[in-house]
């Protein structure tokens, strides 16, 4: 989850120009918003916070602000878009104490009198993006299963997968299936027509794909039979190898969709 907090201090600006202008960028972030990844959070008192203009209920008597913005924009923007909370966080410490496995950022004017990282900063849509890229960089295990499709979205992960990337954690692994994955998202994005060829990627990219042999498809073929969304149970054979862990997966030439029901420990094989 991505929590937004609206910064009474960073909207706190002198100019009733300037405030118009900066809501009106945030509205525009709001409407962008993805609401099964992203919370806008708001302190429960800002109607009664003093700012500099004082306040927000005052400046519907201001000649100096647009109709729409007063009629519209201002009250629709702090009622309908933020969930109201007791908090009203001035530093990202706090913020990240409260909300410890998610990624948070600050909205707002001007935070020139806020000590808050720059790609946590958030006053208009390119913040937001800005944002919303610095989240996906900093995925960790915890926070994985719930960026997957933005991070993969020409990949299906399934199966176990949740499960076993959980497993393994925190270790130097993680990054390096992530790099994994990524590569084959990558592939598979441009993968535009014909038959899905393993030997394309491995001459293409750093990944090493292979089958397995037919002795241990032979006698280990359930191992590698996963039941998959939509396909039910599919064999799937073929595999990345990093370290020691494999990735198994199967693509389908119909929807040129990959899907990877498993990333774990080698699997059985006739050579052990």
């Amino acid at each position: 989850m991505n929590n937004l907090f609206l910064s009474n201090k960073a909207i706190d600006v002198y100019d009733l120009t300037r405030f118009e202008e900066g809501i009106n960028h945030l509205n525009l972030i709001c409407q962008e918003k993805n609401d099964f990844e992203d919370e806008f959070l708001r302190n429960q008192d800002i109607w009664n916070y003093q700012f500099n203009f004082g306040f927000l209920g005052d400046l519907f008597g201001s000649k100096v602000l647009s109709i729409e913005f007063l009629s519209r924009v201002l009250p629709v923007f702090f009622e309908r878009e933020f969930k109201p909370i007791k908090q009203n966080f001035q530093t990202e410490i706090d913020f990240d104490t409260q909300y410890p496995n998610d990624c948070n950022g600050f909205l707002g004017i001007d935070f020139s009198q806020l000590s808050i990282v720059i790609e946590r900063q958030i006053c208009n849509i390119e913040g937001y993006q800005n944002f919303k890229n610095y989240c996906l960089s900093n995925i960790n295990f915890r926070t994985f299963w719930e960026h997957r499709k933005q991070l993969f979205p020409n990949l299906i992960l399934c199966g176990e997968v949740e499960n076993q990337i959980q497993s393994i954690g925190s270790s130097s692994h993680f990054n390096q299936i992530i790099n994994r994955l990524k590569e084959l998202d990558n592939y598979v994005k441009n993968w535009k027509s014909g038959r899905f060829s393993y030997k394309d990627i491995n001459l293409k990219t750093n990944l090493r794909i292979s089958p397995e042999s037919t002795q241990t498809m032979s006698q280990y073929k359930n191992q590698r039979t996963f039941t998959l969304p939509d396909l039910g149970a599919t064999v799937c054979e073929l595999h990345i190898k990093t370290g020691e862990y494999r990735f198994h997966f199967y693509a389908n030439e119909s929807t040129r969709k990959v899907y990877v029901p498993y990333i774990g420990k080698h699997l059985d094989t006739i050579s052990g």
